[in-house]
């Protein structure tokens, strides 16, 4: 066997170096590990990004891809985290559906004529029970809803049509309501001037205490548009 050859004197450590300063060089070594782990990692991503612009460049090998990520993934949780000033939003009340008080606009329809748009606003919707003073019939469920609507022309184009008995009301479980012109005001006729409008309450005799949507259909009770009434 060899003799084993002397310690040259410059690589002799004379004093021993403390366990802290030890352990702070070891920990330094390390940061500096991960942290060209970490650009090998960038360097990879950049080369990869780089070859789907050019030429198609050999695939990286998974295993060093999943190393690299790893380091940089270890070497962004050693640094500190700060708390951010975001806060969650709110959600929202409604689900933003028209209701009472919206405007939506409305196309006329009609076949061999032309077209003709309308805004329509849902201005307000109330529940009354004194039919012996506004309305003769006596509601079956000791209330009207009353729906209070106005249909407006703002354009030179076709004509709009307006009838009460396009105006029907659903509950939450689909049940449809027609309106009871027994009750109501609304006229029936059409809008031809551009800026003429016409406003009017049309009525149901639908349970108190529920919501509903007010739908307004066209000629084959299509639904056009439509207004969520709360309880």
């Amino acid at each position: 066997m060899a003799p084993k050859a002397p310690t040259c004197a410059r690589h002799r450590r004379e004093d021993p170096v403390p366990p802290q300063a030890d352990r702070a060089v070891r920990r330094e070594g390390r940061t500096k590990t991960n942290i060209r782990k970490a650009a090998v990692a960038v360097a990879l991503v950049a080369t990869i990004a780089s070859a789907g612009c050019s030429n198609p460049a050999p695939a990286p090998d998974p295993a060093a891809v999943q190393s690299a990520l790893s380091a940089l993934s270890a070497l962004s949780a050693a640094v500190p985290q700060q708390p951010t000033a975001w806060t969650t939003a709110a959600v929202p009340a409604t689900d933003g559906k028209p209701t009472i008080g919206d405007s939506q606009n409305y196309t006329y329809r009609l076949a061999g004529t032309q077209p003709g748009n309308a805004v329509v606003t849902l201005k307000s919707a109330v529940w009354t029970n004194d039919a012996q003073k506004r309305y003769y019939p006596t509601p079956t469920h000791g209330q009207w809803l009353m729906a209070d609507v106005q249909i407006e022309k703002p354009g030179n184009d076709g004509s709009v049509e307006y009838n009460s008995l396009d105006w029907k009301l659903q509950d939450t479980s689909g049940v449809i309501y027609n309106t009871d012109t027994m009750v109501g005001d609304l006229a029936t006729g059409y809008l031809d001037t551009p800026g003429s409008s016409v406003s009017g309450n049309v009525g149901f005799d639908v349970p108190t205490g529920v919501g509903y949507t007010l739908l307004l259909t066209d000629f084959m009770g299509h639904t056009e548009v439509s207004w969520e009434i709360p309880a």
